[in-house]
C-alpha cells in the first residue's frame, strides 16, 4: 500500500484501532484487540429461513459500500463468516454483535437483527481488497419503541428511488417506521381501484404510485427493518378528493345545484364513510406489514361547513353541540375501519383534551403533537393518550424551518417545541415529566423537492436517532459529530457511490464537500463561464467489471449509456434554454451517473445541474446591499451606521433567492434601489409578497407597500405614476429567501413583474 492510498483510507474510514464510529452509540460497546478480516470467501449465513432476505440485503451493503461480494447462504457458519441467529431470550429490536473468529448477530426479532446489522456495517473499514471489523461485543436495544419519519410524496414529486433512499437513510440509523403522507389539497397519490377518478394522474408534475411500486417498496423497506406507515389524509387536506369525486365528497349548493368544496370533506354527508372505509382497506391491503394507519385529522376548517344547512341538520339528528362533534365523531368512525382491520389508529394533535361532551376520543388512538397549541401534550397526557413526539421544533423540515443538528442533539423526548416565531431562541417549549405515554419521536419533512430530501435530512435525523435510541449515552455533540462525519460517508457509498466534481465553476455551494457532492440540485446553482471540466469518480476502489456510465440529457444511465474513461467538457452549447424574460436566461445542463457491475446498477443515480453564468453578459439594474440585522429586528432604522455591511454588488434584476448564500447572515436585510421607467401615465396597483422577514416598496421616497407580516400572503399598494423614471427601493428584513413584487394597471387581472422597468446602471 503507497502511503498516499494509506492516508486516503484513514481519512476516509479512521484508524482501525480506534473506537468504532456508530450512530446512534449502542448501550454497551467491550472493545477486544485486533481485528476480523473478511474476504471473498466469507458468507453471510441466516442461521434460519427468516433471516435469509435480511442476509440478501446486507450482501447487497457490502458490495455497494466496500465492493467485496459475500455470498447469502443458509445453513451452518464457520470461521470468517457473519451468522445471524434468532435468539428467543433478547426481546423487541434488542441484538447482540460479537466479533470473534467470526462475526455473530443474534437478535429476538427481525428488527432487532437489522439493527444488529445496521451497525455492523457501520463498523466495517475497507483495507486493500478486503473489509475488516474490529473485535468487539455489542449489546444493545432502543430506549423508544416509536422512532420516525415522514415523508410528503403528495405535494412534491417523489420517485420511487428517492423513497428507496430514505429507507435506506433510514435503517442506517435504525429509524423504525417511514411515514408517507400519500393525499392532501394537492394530489392523491395512492392508486385505488374502487375509486380510481381519486387518483392523482400528473398534476402539477406529481402522479400516483401503481400498486406494483407501492408493494415493491413496502418489501424493500420490510427486507431492512423499516416499516412503511400510510397516511391517509381525511377530513382537511382533503382537496384533490373533493375536486376529482365532488358529488360524494363535496357539498352540494341548494341554490346553485352546483358541487363546491368546503375547504373539508362534507362531514354533514352520511354517504362519504362507505368509500372512506374502503379506501382503508384499500391502503390496508398494500401497507400489510404496517401495524399503524394515520388518518391525518389536523388544521380542520369548519368554518365554511358549519354554515351550511346540511351540517346544521346533521348535528341536531345526532344530537350534537355543535360542527366541532362532526369532526370528532369522524375521529371515531375513521377509527373503527383501522381497527377492524387490525391496525392503531395514528391522528395528528387537532382536537382538544379527550374530546367533547358528546363525542369522546378514545385512548387506543395514539396522537403525534406537532404545535403544541391545539391540544399541548402536558394536555395530551394529562387525558392519558399515547403520543409520539413530532413537535415543530426541533423535529420539521419544511420550508426553511429546519433546525441544526446541534439543536437537535440537545433535545430530549420530552420537549415540545412549539413554531419558532422569532428564532429557535424564542421557541417556547412544553415539557413534561418522565410518563410512559411518550413512545417516541418522528422528524417530518414537509413540502420538499425530492433532491432536497437526502441533503436536508442526512445531518439531522440522525441527531434524532441517537437522542431516542440512547438518550443515557452522556456523549457531546463534537463526539456525535464525528462519528456522524464516518457514517454519513457510509450512506454516500451505499446510495450514491459514484462523486461528480467540475472544474472551471465560479461559485460552487461553499457547504459541499468536494469529495461528495448533494444530491440532485445545489442549494446556489453552480456556474460556469465558458467551460466547466466535469470529474467521475468512485467513492470506495473499482472493483473487476464495474463501470460509470453517464448522460448529458437528463435521462437516467442505462447500461448502453457513455462509458465515462476520463474527464469531459460542459460549454455553453450543450445547455438548453428556459426562464423567466425578465431574469436572466436559464441555461442548465444535467450530468447523471451510476456505477454498474456488468449490466447490473449498483447504488443509485448521482444528478448534477450546472447553469452557464450569462449573469456577466447582462446590464446591471439595480444596486444591492445587504448589513446583518439583529435577531428580531422587523425594520431597518432610518441610521444604517450601527449595522454591518455584509455585500454591496450591481445586479441585473431583483431576485431575494438569488442572494450569495456566502454572503447571507443567519439575520439580514437586503436593499435593492434602482430606477423604473413608466411607458404612460397610469394609476397602478402593486403585489408584494415575501416570507420569513417583513418587506416595504418605496417609489420616489414614498412607501407603497409595507408589508409587516411574515407568513407567505401578500400585501397589496396603489399609485398614481406620471410617464417617465422613478427611483425605486425595495427593502427585505429578516431570514427567509422568498420575496417579489409585481405590479398591474388598477383594475386589472394580469400582473406582471416589475423587472421589466428597470433601468440599466450608467
Amino acid at each position: 500500500m503507497t502511503r498516499t492510498t494509506a492516508l486516503c483510507l484513514l481519512l476516509l474510514c479512521g484508524s482501525l484501532w480506534a473506537a468504532p464510529r456508530l450512530v446512534p452509540w449502542p448501550r454497551s460497546v467491550a472493545e477486544g484487540k485486533g481485528h476480523l478480516a473478511l474476504s471473498a470467501k466469507s458468507r453471510i449465513v441466516a442461521a434460519g429461513p427468516r433471516l435469509l432476505p435480511l442476509a440478501e440485503v446486507l450482501s447487497d451493503e457490502v458490495r455497494t459500500a466496500v465492493g467485496l461480494s459475500l455470498e447469502a447462504a443458509a445453513g451452518e457458519a464457520r470461521a470468517g463468516d457473519i451468522v445471524l441467529t434468532l435468539d428467543p431470550s433478547l426481546e423487541g429490536e434488542a441484538y447482540r454483535l460479537s466479533v470473534t473468529d467470526r462475526v455473530a448477530v443474534a437478535a429476538g426479532t427481525y428488527a432487532g437483527a437489522a439493527a444488529g446489522t445496521a451497525t455492523l456495517l457501520q463498523a466495517v473499514v475497507e483495507r486493500d481488497a478486503a473489509a475488516v471489523v474490529p473485535r468487539l461485543t455489542i449489546d444493545d436495544r432502543p430506549q423508544a419503541a416509536c422512532r420516525g419519519l415522514l415523508v410528503d410524496v403528495a405535494r412534491r414529486p417523489h420517485p420511487v428511488e428517492v423513497i428507496e433512499q430514505c429507507i435506506v437513510l433510514c435503517r442506517l440509523y435504525k429509524i423504525r417506521y417511514l411515514q408517507l403522507h400519500l393525499t392532501d389539497s394537492q394530489s392523491f397519490v395512492f392508486p385505488s381501484t374502487a375509486y380510481p377518478r381519486l387518483t392523482t394522474n400528473n398534476r402539477n408534475g406529481i402522479a400516483a404510485y401503481t400498486l406494483d411500486e407501492l408493494r415493491s417498496l413496502v418489501s424493500f423497506a420490510d427486507a431492512r427493518g423499516v416499516t412503511l406507515v400510510p397516511e391517509f389524509e381525511t377530513p382537511g387536506h382533503s382537496g384533490a378528493m373533493v375536486r376529482a369525486m365532488p358529488e360524494v365528497f363535496g357539498y352540494k349548493d341548494p341554490k346553485t345545484g352546483k358541487h363546491r368544496g368546503l375547504g373539508v370533506l362534507n362531514l354533514a354527508n352520511e354517504a362519504i364513510y362507505g368509500p372512506l372505509d374502503t379506501l382503508v382497506g384499500e391502503m390496508c391491503d398494500v401497507f400489510r406489514s404496517s401495524p399503524y394507519f394515520h388518518i391525518g385529522c389536523d388544521e380542520v376548517w369548519l368554518a365554511n361547513l358549519a354554515k351550511t344547512p346540511e351540517a346544521k341538520a346533521r348535528v341536531k339528528k345526532l344530537g350534537f353541540q355543535n360542527c366541532h362533534d362532526l369532526y370528532l365523531h369522524h375521529i371515531l368512525r375513521m377509527n373503527e375501519s383501522v381497527r377492524k382491520r387490525g391496525k392503531q389508529t395514528i391522528v395528528w394533535e387537532g382536537f382538544h383534551g379527550d374530546g367533547s361532551a358528546s363525542v369522546k376520543i378514545p385512548k387506543d388512538i395514539l396522537v403525534m403533537p406537532f404545535e403544541n397549541t391545539y391540544n399541548p401534550a402536558t394536555v395530551l397526557a394529562r387525558h392519558g393518550y399515547t403520543m409520539v413526539n413530532t413537535a415543530w421544533t426541533p423535529l420539521y423540515v419544511v420550508n426553511q424551518v429546519r433546525q441544526e443538528p446541534e439543536h437537535i442533539y440537545a433535545w430530549d423526548l420530552l420537549r415540545f417545541g412549539r413554531y419558532p416565531r422569532g428564532g429557535y431562541a424564542r421557541t417556547q417549549w412544553v415539557q413534561l415529566e418522565s410518563t410512559p405515554l411518550i413512545i417516541g419521536a418522528q422528524m417530518c419533512a414537509w413540502e420538499q423537492r425530492d433532491w432536497l430530501e437526502i441533503p436536508s435530512l442526512r445531518s439531522r435525523l440522525p441527531a434524532m436517532a441517537e437522542r431516542i435510541w440512547n438518550p443515557d449515552a452522556a456523549r457531546s455533540f463534537d463526539d456525535f459529530h464525528g462519528r456522524w462525519q464516518a457514517t454519513d460517508r457510509l450512506l454516500d457509498r451505499l446510495i450514491l457511490p459514484v462523486a461528480i466534481r467540475a472544474d472551471g465553476l465560479l461559485h460552487p455551494d461553499p457547504d459541499r464537500r468536494a469529495d461528495t457532492p448533494t444530491i440532485g440540485r445545489p442549494t446556489d446553482p453552480y456556474l460556469f463561464a465558458q467551460a466547466a471540466t466535469v470529474h467521475l469518480s468512485l467513492l470506495r476502489p473499482r472493483r473487476l467489471g464495474e463501470t460509470i456510465r453517464y448522460t448529458l440529457d437528463g435521462s437516467e444511465p442505462i447500461p448502453r449509456s457513455p462509458e465515462y474513461t476520463g474527464p469531459f467538457q460542459i460549454t455553453k452549447e450543450e445547455t438548453r434554454r428556459g426562464g423567466n424574460p425578465n431574469y436572466p436566461p436559464k441555461m442548465e445542463a444535467t450530468v447523471r451517473a451510476r456505477l454498474f457491475a456488468g449490466d447490473r446498477p449498483v447504488g443509485y443515480t448521482r444528478t448534477q445541474f450546472y447553469r452557464y453564468h450569462w449573469i456577466a453578459a447582462l446590464p446591471r439594474k439595480v444596486k444591492l446591499t445587504m448589513y446583518e440585522t439583529p435577531e428580531g429586528m422587523a425594520r431597518l432604522p432610518d441610521d444604517l451606521s450601527a449595522l454591518r455591511k455584509a455585500h454591496a454588488s450591481l445586479e441585473p434584476w431583483m431576485n431575494l433567492r438569488a442572494l450569495p448564500h456566502a454572503a447571507r447572515p443567519a439575520h439580514y436585510a437586503a436593499v435593492y434601489e434602482g430606477t423604473i421607467d413608466v411607458p404612460a401615465d397610469a394609476d397602478l396597483e402593486f403585489k408584494l409578497r415575501s416570507h420569513g422577514g417583513t418587506s416595504q416598496l418605496a417609489i420616489d421616497g414614498t412607501l407603497v407597500c409595507d408589508r409587516v407580516a411574515s407568513d407567505w400572503g401578500e400585501t397589496l399598494g396603489r399609485r398614481r405614476l406620471a410617464k417617465g423614471r422613478h427611483a425605486i427601493r425595495l427593502v427585505y428584513c429578516g431570514r427567509g429567501d422568498f420575496m417579489s413584487l409585481a405590479r398591474r394597471a388598477a383594475g386589472g387581472k394580469k400582473w406582471e413583474d416589475l423587472n421589466g422597468w428597470l433601468v440599466p446602471l450608467p
